[in-house]
This record gives structure tokens, C-alpha cells and sequence, in this order.
């Protein structure tokens, strides 16, 4: 019987009947084959790979640990440590051309120097500078293994690009701690769109109405907005902010587009790299009081995009100093730790925080000299160095050639400039709470992966400057959330900043930190996130717009539902959100009052009415089946059209081209006028184009669905509706070199990790990754990329949403295969 047809097997068994995988009793290696012995000092490393490849390291020491870890990453992931550690380092068009040059200088500006990352180092404990040694010296000793033998052991992608990989450094390891601490929890940046969209507004209304209006589209705090934390008595009141921009800066339309371009530009770049984007991430756990079998379940699934090799490498630690390792879960290659995962006394995951940590300055420059600025009553000399950045020459497929290109970076006391208004002499920075801080982020993780309860988690928690939510299990049966991160108070008390900040000085930060969202053991029995607001007096800052609609809506009335949920029920959950949009169900406060809109203002006409019928039977699902459909529901289609001219209708005639900033939020708060959250300034469905006419939001909801169905019946060749029925999608995996590798799967909002855990004593627990553990791709005859055992065995299992049993996995399948 093949593998991957005894997986949902074995999860029936392990689930239903009640039967236990095996705890750890000693931390003894097992002596099953498939395993390597490495010497490490006075001692020696283990590595056992089970059936799907994941390496179970054991060692004594701590250290030998993640020497192991370090070689088995090398192994299975060569490559994306070398594009890894590239990105962050900026040094792609060294070995991918002139094209990635923009990128590579983006990245320089906005990095550490050498000296930087030095500093950063020395700056950690002694345990965690001896962690990240080790790990070096476990990947270079593979590489040096690659030396003696290359033809089998270097991946095809270096022989195809010309070159060997230099030897891994802490700089290396240092650099992408600072670029995925940053990638996962750093929020921010959007400012400049702001202060664009506030002075468009001000243009066609005036600073007064404009301030309004401005509110009406990015309001600061929507107290109706989902919350982790539940609200306990009162709302706190919301934090003082800024009503309008403290400044009025010419030509910010050109900045903001350009900026908001490389924005996208880098992002786009990741994508072709394999290089996961911040995006998005789901997860909740389960108090004993509500689950079939009185253990707490977790869940955690990181949204991180989908390529070509996954961005997660599991593993499994055992041992270390005193026995207190016994951890297994997801890293990132170069990055020693287990970032989501379960231990022998919890289970934990995490999602993208929304904590605003990064804001933009906009500094005076010196007309006589552009490299100095004004900062409190004097023009302050730049810091400028200038970095040599070397770029291909020579065509991919042939040796290695370079040359080198200088780029100039420059600084303020705020940060790096990011942008440069000439005409007008201003500078644009960007400041970060989390400046030459990263490495703080990443030992946090140190203690998760050793804790023993709730308490010694928060230890980590507490260190961790980037803005994460991390939601933990424990054996003792608590749960709890936190949303972690340093976000910094600024001058005007509030702990948000919408617009730029003048960088003359008379705005600095204050020092102080906002209190950390934290609740254990809610009445409700369970937690949950999907990147949403920690608590009900955590404000909007310039990147985000919490309102009353969210996905995670979904979640909650799904584990509000189920009193006795189970290891099943998990995945079910998993299956029916798979098939929401971005904020989730939109129908859920809108489609009411438009259908009732419908049914009152056009009784007679049978299309409309038709169309009615259609969605009054609807779930408000995408589709069908996560699994099995392969075309969208067609009250789906009729829905999302309806509600998109609805938007353009109402917001259109105010907004202009900015009506593309809009939302079902946004018509959420008009429709409920002086009873929302966030009470609109005017009444948006009154049509300022046409002042001798008044329009009612049943004019329009009826009007745009009439719009809608004609645009559909256009597009789709008839007046059925039931045949609006478009392709679901399906999502290729992307290798930067190769383009799709392995089968593709339907189109989901599903995460790149799922990781299920039921925690007790012990822990039982299940993953699933999308494509395999291993990217090792030899180097074939004729220059072929010749794919492994393990770099694609579970795309099947992931393509159908089933998992494989991951608490001391081999032990169990060696067991049932000897049977």
C-alpha cells in the first residue's frame, strides 16, 4: 500500500478510536535505517528521516541540535538558504542579472551595515550566538561534503547559474532574521497614500469637509470591529489621533505613486523568488469544555503564499541541555528556531499582527546641500554610505560573470530615505520601532520552543518586538492570545500615525509602548485570529481599516456552534472557510437589506426577482466543496457584482477615483447611518451629481443589481443564471527558475502550513505542506532538473486536505508497515 493512501487511514485511527501515537519515554536515538550519525565536538548528532523525509534530530547538547538542524536544512533546502539569505542581503542581480538590481538596492537602503549585524549579534545572550554557530557550522559542514562531491550533491539551480554557494555566515543568518521579522510583523508605510488621498479630498471639498470625509473612508476605531480579546464591561475610549495631516506637502500625488509602486514592484519580485509576501494567516484553540475528548485543540494555518519550494521546513528536536528539547513544528530555512509548532507541555501557532510599528518622516532638506536636513534648529549632516552592489553579466547557463554597480545610501535620525522630492527639497524616512531590534524577535521563539506553560511562553512573547498574535494550548488545559510586538506611542498620545510626521523634530515618538492584547481562558471556551483587531481600543493605524465586516466572523460561529468539537471538526472548519473572500462573507450585514430592497421597489420584474431567489438560498460560499467543485457558485458571481456597482454607485459621485479605497465596511456604516460604529458625515446614497433628485439606498441596491445582471448576461452569452458559473482557479506552485512544478490545486483562502494539535499527555498532532519536505533537484543527464523522493509526496495529500501524523510520526508508520 502506498504512503499516502495509509495517511487518512491512520488518521482515522489515531482520531476516532482513540489510539495514542507514541510519547517520548527517552531521548535515546532510535536505531531504525535512514538515519545519519554526525560528530559534533565531543559528542554526536543523530538525524532520523521519517517516511516524508522530516528530520528528527537527537543530541545531548543544545547546540548539537541545531548543528543538525543546520545540516539537514542544507540538504533538503540548499537553494532557498542561498535565495534566502540573497534577498535579504541584496544581492539577487549577482546571480539573476540587471533586473533584480532595483530590488537589491531597496533592500541595501533600508538594511544594516556589516558592523550593524555585528552589533545585533553580540547584542543576544550567549545560549543564542552559540545557537546560531552551530547552525552555521552544521550547514557549512554539508557544503563542504558538496566540495569533496559535487556531481551529486550541489542542486541543480547552482550548476545552471554558474556557481558554488560561499559559506554560511551569522551575517547571513543575522539578515534574514531582519527581512522575515519584517516581511511577518512589520505594518506601516502607507502614509503617503494618506496624505494623497487627504489632499485629493481637500482639493475638491476644502480642509474641513475634507477631514470629514477622509474619516468616512479611514476611520480610526470601529468599535462594532471583531475582536480576539472579548470586550469585558465598558469599551475603553479610543485614542486621541490626528484629525488631519500636520502638513501640506506639494507634489505627494508623484511621491505617493511611486513609492506605493516599488511597493508593489517588490512584492511582485518576492513572488518570482519563492520569497513569501506577507499576507495573511487563521488561528483558534479550544478550551477542554468544548472539544469531544476534554483536550484543548489548536489550529494553526499561516497564509504565506504558495511557490516552488515551500517556505516550510519542519523538524523535530530532541535532547539538548538537561533533556528539555522536544520540539517538532515549522523554521524557516537560515533562521533556527521553531516558529509554529508543539512541544512536550503545549501546542502554539501565530498570525500576522497589526500593530502600527513603522511610520514616515518628511525631512527639510538643505537647498544648498541635499545631503543635510533640518532637526531642531539645525541643518544635521546625513549619514551616506555608498554600497557596491555587483550584477551578471554573463547569460544564465554559463559561468558566473559580474560587475559591480555603486548605490548610495542615505539616513536621517529617523531612518533611511526612502524617497527624495528635489523640486521641493524634502526627504522622505522611514522610522521603525523595531530598528537593529529584529534579533529580538527571533529569541522570543527560544522560549516558546521550551515552554512549559503559559508563563514561561509570555516570557518569550515579552521579547519580541514585531507585531505577531500567538495563540497557545497547554496540556494543563488553558488557552490563551496574545498580540505581541512593541507599538510605539507618538507625540499627540495616540499609538497610530495616518499621515507623515514633519521630521523637524517636534513630533518624536515618546518612548513609551502600548500594553500587549492578552486574554486566557475567555467564558466563550475558545480564541481566535485571522489577522483581525486584537481588542476593541486597538486603532486603525495607516495600513489597516477594521469595520464591522472581517473573515473572522467565520470562524467564531463555527466554534460558537459546536460544544464537542473534534479532530474532524477541525478540518471541516478549515474546508468551509477555505471558500470565503478577503473579509470574508460579505453578505453576512448587507445582503438582508439589499434583497429586501429588491423585493419591495421591483416586485414586477421577474429577472431581479429571479436573481433574488438565487441568493435568498445562498450560504454565502465561493463554491460548493473546497475538495471537489470546480466552477464558482453562480449566486456567488451575482453577489460579488452586485455589491462591487452598489460600492461604485453610492461612493462614486463623493469620492472619485479614490471610490477604489472602498469597501463593504464602508456601506456597512452608510446604511446604518447615526447608529454605526463609525457614524458617516454625510448620506452617501443621495447622488451629489443630481442635487434635485434624491436617491435612497433601495435606488440603488436596485439599480446596481439591474447593472450587474446586464454586465453578467454580456459576459457569460445568456440570461441563465444558473450557468454563471466561471472556473474556480487553480494555483500553480512557482519555482523561480522552472515555472510550475507538480500538479496544481484548486484555488482556496487556505493556509501554506496546517498544523492540528490536540494537546495532553501527550500531544497528538497532525501537518500538512504543500509540496515536500526535501527541494534537493539533482542535476541530470543533459543538464535535466531530476526531482527527489520527498520534494513533492505530499501535494496529493494537500491537494485534499488530509494530513499526516507528525508526534513522533516514523516510530507509528515503521510499527504498522512491520505488522
Amino acid at each position: 500500500m502506498r504512503l499516502q493512501r495509509m495517511v487518512p487511514l491512520l488518521l482515522i485511527v489515531f482520531t476516532l478510536t482513540g489510539m495514542t501515537m507514541l510519547p517520548v519515554t527517552s531521548n535515546a536515538p532510535p536505531t531504525e535505517p535512514n538515519s545519519i550519525v554526525l560528530p559534533f565536538g565531543d559528542t554526536t548528532v543523530r538525524i532520523v528521516r521519517d517516511n516524508f523525509g522530516v528530520p528528527h534530530i537527537y543530541a545531548p547538547t543544545t547546540e548539537g541540535l541545531f548543528y543538525g538542524w543546520g545540516y539537514a536544512v542544507a540538504q533538503d533546502r540548499l537553494f532557498q538558504l542561498e535565495l534566502f539569505r540573497r534577498s535579504a542581503l541584496g544581492s539577487l542581480a549577482e546571480i539573476f542579472g540587471p533586473d533584480l538590481l532595483p530590488q537589491d538596492q531597496r533592500e541595501r537602503r533600508e538594511s544594516y551595515t556589516d558592523a550593524e549585524y555585528q552589533q545585533m549579534f553580540e547584542a543576544l545572550p550567549p545560549k543564542a550566538q552559540h545557537i546560531l554557530e552551530a547552525y552555521r557550522d552544521g550547514i557549512n559542514a554539508y557544503l563542504a561534503e558538496i566540495a569533496a562531491d559535487p556531481t551529486h550533491k550541489l542542486p541543480w539551480e547552482f550548476w545552471v547559474l554558474g556557481y558554488r554557494p560561499a559559506p554560511w555566515t551569522i551575517k547571513d543568518s543575522m539578515a534574514l532574521i531582519r527581512f522575515m521579522a519584517r516581511r511577518f510583523g512589520e505594518n506601516g508605510g502607507r502614509e503617503l497614500r494618506n496624505q494623497a488621498d487627504f489632499q485629493t479630498l481637500a482639493s475638491m471639498y476644502g480642509p474641513d469637509q475634507a477631514e470629514a470625509m477622509y474619516n468616512d473612508l479611514h476611520w480610526l476605531n470601529d468599535p462594532t470591529a471583531p475582536v480576539t480579546v472579548p470586550a469585558t464591561g465598558s469599551t475603553p475610549s479610543a485614542s486621541p489621533a490626528l484629525r488631519r495631516p500636520l502638513l501640506t506637502l506639494p507634489g505627494i500625488e508623484r511621491i505617493a505613486k511611486a513609492y506605493e509602486k516599488a511597493r508593489e514592484a517588490r512584492i511582485a519580485t518576492w513572488k518570482r523568488l519563492s520569497i513569501p509576501p506577507k499576507f495573511g494567516s487563521y488561528a483558534w484553540a479550544i478550551t477542554p469544555s468544548r472539544t469531544a475528548n476534554g483536550h484543548p485543540l489548536l489550529y494553526g494555518g499561516p497564509q504565506m503564499g504558495f511557490s516552488y519550494p515551500d517556505i516550510i521546513h519542519e523538524v523535530e528536536l530532541i535532547g539538548g541541555d538537561n533533556n528539555r528539547w522536544r520540539v517538532f513544528g515549522m523554521g524557516f530555512a537560515g533562521a533556527p528556531l521553531v516558529l509554529i509548532g508543539e512541544n512536550k507541555w503545549l501546542a502554539w501557532t501565530s498570525t500576522t499582527g497589526m500593530g502600527d510599528n513603522m511610520d514616515i518622516f518628511v525631512e527639510q532638506l538643505n537647498p544648498a546641500n541635499p545631503n543635510q536636513y533640518w532637526y531642531k534648529g539645525a541643518w544635521r549632516d546625513m549619514e551616506v554610505r555608498v554600497e557596491q552592489i555587483p550584477v551578471r553579466t554573463s547569460p544564465i547557463g554559463s559561468e558566473l560573470v559580474t560587475t559591480t554597480v555603486p548605490y548610495t545610501v542615505t539616513r536621517t535620525i529617523h531612518g533611511p530615505v526612502v524617497a527624495v522630492d528635489t523640486e521641493h527639497h524634502l526627504a522622505y524616512t522611514e522610522q521603525r520601532q523595531h530598528w537593529l531590534k529584529e534579533q529580538n524577535t527571533w529569541w522570543g521563539f527560544y522560549y516558546f520552543d521550551i515552554a512549559r506553560n503559559l508563563e514561561e511562553f509570555a516570557q518569550g512573547v515579552r521579547l519580541i518586538e514585531t507585531s505577531h498574535n500567538f495563540i497557545v494550548a497547554t496540556e494543563q488545559g488553558d488557552i490563551a492570545y496574545w498580540q505581541s510586538g512593541h507599538v510605539p506611542q507618538r507625540v499627540d498620545g495616540s499609538y497610530v500615525g495616518r499621515f507623515p510626521w514633519p521630521g523637524d523634530g517636534s513630533a518624536e515618538w515618546t518612548g513609551a509602548i502600548r500594553r500587549i492584547p492578552f486574554v486566557a481562558n475567555p467564558p466563550q471556551g475558545y480564541v481566535a485570529n485571522w489577522n483581525n483587531k486584537a481588542e476593541a481600543s486597538f486603532d486603525n493605524g495607516d495600513d489597516s481599516n477594521f469595520g464591522p465586516q472581517f473573515r473572522v466572523w467565520r470562524i467564531f460561529d463555527l466554534l460558537a456552534a459546536d460544544d464537542s468539537v473534534t479532530v474532524e471538526d477541525m478540518n471541516r472548519i478549515v474546508k468551509d472557510i477555505a471558500l470565503i473572500g478577503k473579509l470574508g462573507m460579505e453578505s453576512r450585514f448587507v445582503l438582508g437589506p439589499m434583497l429586501a430592497a429588491v423585493r419591495t421597489h421591483a416586485p414586477g420584474d421577474a429577472r431581479l426577482q429571479a436573481a433574488a431567489d438565487l441568493l435568498d438560498a445562498w450560504d454565502g460560499h465561493l463554491a460548493e466543496d473546497a475538495v471537489t467543485s470546480t466552477t464558482l457558485s453562480p449566486a456567488a458571481v451575482i453577489f460579488d457584482r452586485w455589491l462591487r456597482k452598489t460600492l461604485t454607485n453610492t461612493f462614486g459621485d463623493e469620492f472619485g477615483d479614490l471610490v477604489s479605497r472602498v469597501n463593504v465596511n464602508h456601506l456597512i456604516h452608510a446604511l446604518q447611518g447615526r447608529r454605526a460604529g463609525v457614524p458617516p458625515s454625510r448620506d452617501y446614497f443621495d447622488d451629489v451629481t443630481t442635487p434635485d433628485q434624491v436617491e435612497t439606498a433601495a435606488d440603488i441596491f436596485v439599480r446596481s443589481l439591474r447593472e450587474a445582471l446586464d454586465e453578467l448576461t454580456a459576459e457569460f452569452g445568456t440570461d441563465d443564471m444558473t450557468q454563471w458559473t466561471p472556473p474556480r482557479g487553480e494555483t500553480n506552485f512557482e519555482h523561480p527558475m522552472l515555472g510550475p512544478v507538480g500538479p496544481s490545486i484548486p484555488k482556496s483562502n487556505r493556509s501554506t502550513y496546517a498544523f492540528i494539535a490536540e494537546v495532553g499527555a501527550p500531544t497528538h498532532g497532525w501537518t500538512a505542506i504543500p509540496s515536500g519536505q526535501s527541494a534537493f533537484i539533482a542535476f541530470g543527464e543533459g543538464g535535466a532538473p531530476v526531482f527527489g523522493e520527498h520534494t513533492l509526496d505530499q501535494r496529493p495529500l494537500f491537494r485534499v486536505w488530509e494530513y499526516k501524523p507528525i508526534d513522533m510520526a516514523y516510530r507509528v508508520l515503521l510499527s504498522l508497515i512491520r505488522r
